[in-house]
């Protein structure tokens, strides 16, 4: 991801009611972008701001068309990071969407164990760690052919795109504080960062 990608997105997110005046988003020589103070934040003082309408969560997902057929697979799906995932495969290649500078500034590379070929992982052979990527491959793999089976729009989704998608949102579930542990995020409000 280039830094002029990130810098689209946060221009079109503070476009949108995004607030980033305390902090910048910056991009290192490898792609990583990291958040770093603009100037001293003071304790309580809100960091960030995103409008719910910029945060895309399994809730907005179920409300489009393609939410009720994932709803109705949802028996058969593993993870229940997947529909998510689908949605974002798809996402990605509609030339019009509004999630154009949210999907550019992405990562096109993926940095998941899961997605390493068997030569880069055999080193970890009869580690747990092993296990546990073997584990999160099989639920790709069998997700990606659940959903390919099933539906239309994603039959010529590749592994490899919908590996990418489930890589891209799954660790990306921010949690409150206030709410009950193992409750999940709250998905129906705006994202404000506090130091």
């Amino acid at each position: 991801m280039s830094s002029g990608a990130v810098n689209a997105l946060v221009a079109w997110a503070a476009s949108q009611g995004a607030g980033f005046e305390a902090v910048e988003v910056r991009t290192a020589a490898n792609g990583n972008r990291g958040v770093v103070a603009r100037r001293d934040i003071a304790a309580g003082e809100q960091v960030m701001l995103v409008p719910r309408e910029l945060v895309i969560t399994d809730l907005d997902v179920a409300a489009t068309p393609l939410g009720a057929d994932l709803r109705a697979l949802a028996p058969r799906i593993r993870s229940p990071h997947s529909a998510l995932a689908a949605w974002l495969a798809l996402e990605r290649r509609a030339p019009g969407t509004r999630w154009r500078p949210y999907l550019e500034a992405l990562p096109t590379a993926s940095w998941m164990p899961s997605l390493r070929s068997d030569a880069e992982l055999a080193s970890l052979a009869g580690t747990r760690a092993f296990d546990l990527i073997a584990e999160a491959r099989l639920s790709v793999a069998l997700d990606h052919e659940v959903l390919a089976d099933a539906l239309v729009e994603l039959t010529d989704v590749s592994l490899a795109e919908f590996g990418w998608a489930r890589d891209r949102q799954q660790p990306r579930h921010p949690r409150r504080r206030d709410r009950e542990p193992g409750a999940g995020p709250d998905r129906r409000h705006d994202r404000s960062w506090r130091r």
